[in-house]
């Protein structure tokens, strides 16, 4: 994983009109950014699913169908049905309740806690080589070179409370 670099504040660049290529890397660094989301919800939902499985087996059923679905409409479409899926396989790996604090005790928390690490670090690697590649291609214009080149040094967008 790279050093954290202190980010600067990137230039203004008056005109700048990115072509195809720059609009397409744009959107995978969207992608890479949703995905990264997504994967964090996926790991926290395998997590709880493994700790809390017997709950939901319970008589008295620890979540409602109604504050699933509730729940599943407010979070979007990707979300939503992650979380209804979490809920689903928590119900198909359920065990007694009283189990819960084994599950807890005997989990590999160093694994869960690398595994959100590894994930940002792919991501960051994913979006580098993009920056890269675009800050090196020789078809574009000297205004796109230097946008991506900036973004490959380090910088942050400027506030909007500047003045």
């Amino acid at each position: 994983m790279a050093p954290q670099r202190k980010l600067r504040t990137c230039p203004n660049i008056v005109g700048l009109t990115l072509d195809k290529d720059s609009l397409e890397a744009i959107e995978f660094i969207n992608g890479v950014r949703t995905s990264l989301e997504i994967g964090w919800v996926a790991i926290t939902l395998g997590q709880l699913s493994t700790l809390f499985a017997g709950l939901t087996l319970s008589p008295g059923r620890a979540i409602s169908k109604k504050a699933v679905e509730t729940a599943s409409e407010a979070a979007g479409p990707i979300l939503g049905t992650m979380f209804k899926a979490g809920v689903n396989t928590v119900e198909a790996a359920g065990s007694a309740a009283g189990s819960v604090s084994y599950n807890i005790f005997s989990s590999n928390w160093e694994a869960f806690f690398f595994s959100y690490g590894g994930l940002q670090a792919h991501a960051q690697n994913q979006i580098e080589k993009v920056i890269l590649k675009q800050a090196l291609r020789s078809d574009s214009t000297p205004k796109e070179r230097l946008f991506w080149g900036t973004l490959d040094r380090g910088c942050k967008a400027a506030s909007k409370d500047k003045k």
